[in-house]
């Protein structure tokens, strides 16, 4: 009998923002050999943005609303990342990752 291979798909956590995180970017920064080290921290920052204002989302519980509405979340995010883009070099602003992202998300 042939054996099978079992494809398993689990929920995996996405990448949360924390001082660890934060420290082995600006390490990542300091140190960066090539631009490509300053884009992947730009990513690694901007996930982290979008990755908050995910995890921050109102979940609908009747008679609870103490949450902030999802616009007010998505327009915080936007102008986090919107930070983050501004704070980058303009030969940084042409990569081609960094710039679809953007224009992706706007």
């Amino acid at each position: 009998m042939p054996s099978r291979s079992v494809l398993s798909v689990q929920k995996h956590e996405g990448l949360q923002n924390s001082p660890y995180i934060e420290y082995t970017c600006q390490v990542l920064e300091r140190s960066a050999e090539h631009d490509s080290d300053l884009v992947l921290v730009s990513l690694v920052r901007m996930q982290c943005i979008v990755e908050s204002a995910y995890k921050n989302l109102p979940v609908k519980i009747a008679g609870d609303e103490t949450k902030a509405p999802v616009w007010m979340h998505v327009k915080a995010a936007r102008v986090e990342v919107q930070k983050q883009w501004d704070s980058l070099r303009p030969e940084l602003q042409q990569n081609r990752t960094l710039s679809s992202l953007l224009s992706y998300n706007y």
